[in-house]
């Protein structure tokens, strides 16, 4: 209540709105209703914070004739924490928004409305096809909802998309992602899709070609150009699930997108061959009534004789070669599985076209990266090998190592009771920065601590402190170094937990602007050699592992009191309400973290 009452007070812009959002999050389980209430006053904050930007946003469009790039940052911070906490309540505000967006007017030079897709959003694997930016606020939310397993509340909060939206890819795409949570909720919602879509007489083709994803190929979206040609594109993360189980997509689901799809591309008639859009109107109906043909053949043979005989008509209309091109693409499911089977694929085939060892070694070394990046360790290696240039083949060793100490968590099986040590020798022996060493021997320390090696995990500490200590000062790289020695010290040594966390605000206060978030990359020195500025990206993951949240939460888990002692010390206002929030988190939802404030902060 503290920390949202001075950051109301004194934090300004977004960042006060955040705090005050996050205090509220992490006070819900104790007291919601006071929580409710710092909701209701982050908001109130965010739509001043929003108001201003767009003023600012406007001035600038007018200068540089180029449309504003938006103006709902501040609230975008807390929708999705209100979201998790009260599905409602988080439509009340999206309500809100939308309102206050038409009333905004024009956001556009030329006065025409705002679509999601002319912004730059973080995350926006929604924003197309015409959906408006509040809808697309809607799925990004509700996405959250659901990757924390709240399908009930992620369906609420789509619904409305669902309800006023039409078809789109976007739209489609969020209930294949929601299906993997509920099947459900989220053939509830398709059902209902399909009803307003038959409803609709603007649905068309290249709808149904969307809402065809749902049962029969869930990570392939297709369409139809203005020109007549085809689009595909493989949605790697939806999972590629066999759709015509029943269980995954049932019958009456199945039944119902048939119905839907024979009502919607029989009820066009035969298109007129000449106008505008004529010809790519005729190309979408022969294509989807063409891909869909099979599937009604197997599932709805009752419809079939009708979409056969538009699918023949449709054929007249086209030229011969215009025909084979579509007809070639039909029964195509599954684009992109060659190169979804190896990520290294195309590097290799680009380094068996390269005609100099210049070149070919620039290659391995581009695939020694992506290889670390996959934890490919050996393929990273023998790459790093065949390297003949000496220098360049050093520099990929080391990329290597930073990369493999950046993962040791992952890099020993569980089973070998003397990881701790495997850890901590490899560390030792490696050609690293300080940081690097600082991280992995407090990587090392943690696996001793979790073997019950106590006074290992404390002499593992010691190392790995002393690692930080050489860090340069007033760097985030020392930040970095003393977060991970703190976040491990109360397993790997309680008796020096504290100092830990005194190490790490001094670091943090010794740092010009650092607000608590890790997420502004450090600027690197023009004037420092490759080597030193490849290292620094490297390390980018012990840069933003262990963060202040981090800290004060571990360090809340031990001594609340003690923990807020130490974040009031922070100098910045910012950084010391984070400081605080984490610790006061750990004692009032202690079977929760902190990362869902972590990965929000650090996008």
């Amino acid at each position: 209540v503290e920390v949202a009452s001075d950051a109301r007070a004194s934090i300004a812009g977004w960042r006060g709105v955040e705090a005050q959002a996050y205090a509220a999050d992490a006070l819900w389980p104790h007291d919601e209703q006071t929580a409710r209430a710092i909701f209701r006053r982050a908001w109130e904050s965010a739509e001043a914070s929003d108001r201003a930007e767009l003023e600012e946003e406007r001035a600038a469009a007018r200068r540089t004739k180029r449309a504003p790039a938006g103006f709902t940052n501040a609230r975008e911070i807390v929708l999705p924490l209100a979201a998790r906490r009260d599905a409602r309540l988080a439509g009340q505000f999206l309500q809100e928004m939308e309102k206050s967006m038409k009333d905004a007017g024009a956001w556009n030079i030329d006065g025409s409305p705002a679509r999601a897709d002319e912004y730059t959003a973080p995350d926006s694997d929604y924003a197309e096809d015409g959906l408006s930016l509040a809808s697309t606020q809607r799925l990004r939310i509700a996405k959250g909802l659901m990757d924390e397993g709240d399908a009930a509340r992620a369906g609420e909060l789509a619904a409305p998309v669902v309800e006023s939206a039409g078809v789109s890819y976007g739209l489609v795409t969020f209930l294949l992602e929601l299906r993997t949570n509920s099947v459900a909720e989220a053939d509830r919602l398709f059902l209902r899709l399909l009803e307003k879509a038959r409803a609709n007489p603007a649905t068309d083709a290249n709808d149904i070609l969307a809402l065809s994803s749902y049962v029969i190929a869930p990570s392939l979206q297709v369409g139809i150009s203005d020109d007549g040609s085809v689009g595909m594109r493989y949605i790697g993360y939806i999972e590629a699930v066999d759709v015509r189980d029943p269980a995954v997509v049932g019958p009456r689901v199945r039944a119902a997108f048939y119905e839907t799809a024979a009502a919607v591309l029989l009820r066009q008639g035969v298109p007129a061959v000449e106008g505008p859009g004529a010809a790519a109107k005729v190309s979408a109906l022969y294509f989807t009534t063409g891909r869909l043909l099979p599937y009604f053949d197997r599932e709805a043979p009752q419809l079939a004789p009708q979409m056969h005989a538009r699918h023949d008509a449709l054929a007249q209309l086209l030229e011969e070669a215009q025909r084979r091109s579509l007809s070639s693409r039909m029964n195509e499911n599954d684009v992109g599985t060659s190169n979804r089977t190896d990520p290294l694929r195309s590097s290799f085939e680009e380094l068996g076209r390269a005609a100099t060892d210049a070149e070919r070694d620039a290659k391995r070394l581009e695939i020694v990266n992506l290889a670390s990046n996959h934890t490919m360790w050996d393929r990273a290696r023998r790459a790093a090998e065949e390297i003949t240039d000496p220098a360049l083949r050093a520099r990929a060793h080391r990329i290597l190592t930073i990369n493999q100490i950046a993962n040791l968590r992952e890099s020993y099986p569980k089973e070998a009771e003397d990881d701790y040590e495997r850890a901590a020798g490899f560390v030792r022996r490696s050609d690293v920065p300080p940081l690097a060493h600082a991280f992995g021997l407090a990587e090392a320390a943690g696996l001793a601590a979790k073997r019950k090696k106590r006074q290992r995990a404390a002499e593992l500490l010691q190392e790995a402190f002393a690692a930080a200590e050489r860090v340069e000062r007033s760097t985030l790289q020392r930040v970095a170094a003393f977060a991970a020695v703190a976040v491990h010290a109360p397993e790997a040594d309680p008796a020096r937990a504290w100092e830990t966390v005194a190490a790490f605000v001094a670091a943090a206060n010794a740092l010009e602007d650092y607000a608590g978030d890790e997420s502004k990359f450090p600027e690197i020195d023009a004037t420092e050699d490759d080597a030193a500025r490849g290292d620094l990206y490297e390390m980018n993951s012990m840069l933003f592992d262990h963060t202040l949240e981090d800290v004060f939460e571990e360090a809340g888990r031990l001594d609340v009191a003690r923990a807020v002692t130490e974040a009031r010390a922070l100098q910045s206002r910012e950084a010391r309400a984070f400081a605080v929030i984490a610790a006061a988190r750990a004692v009032l939802d202690p079977s929760a973290t902190s990362r869902p404030m972590r990965e929000r902060r650090s996008e």
